[in-house]
């Protein structure tokens, strides 16, 4: 699973791990199956992300 640090991130590293983030999540939800806990988490950190990076671009 990918290791994100906590310093802020810029637009491009913000969709790197976007998308790394969600190639682990189909992945693990394919093994593990949509309602394990390890699938919620990492879906809800994603969604962490998404925001994250749709709030910088509403804001330029």
């Amino acid at each position: 699973m990918i290791q994100v640090k906590k310093k802020r991130k810029n637009e491009t590293d913000l969709l790197l791990i976007i998308e790394e983030l969600r190639g682990q999540l189909v992945q693990l939800a394919q093994e593990k199956g949509l309602d394990h806990i390890e699938v919620v988490n990492l879906s809800q950190c994603l969604d962490e992300y998404i925001v994250q990076f749709q709030s910088r671009m509403n804001a330029k």
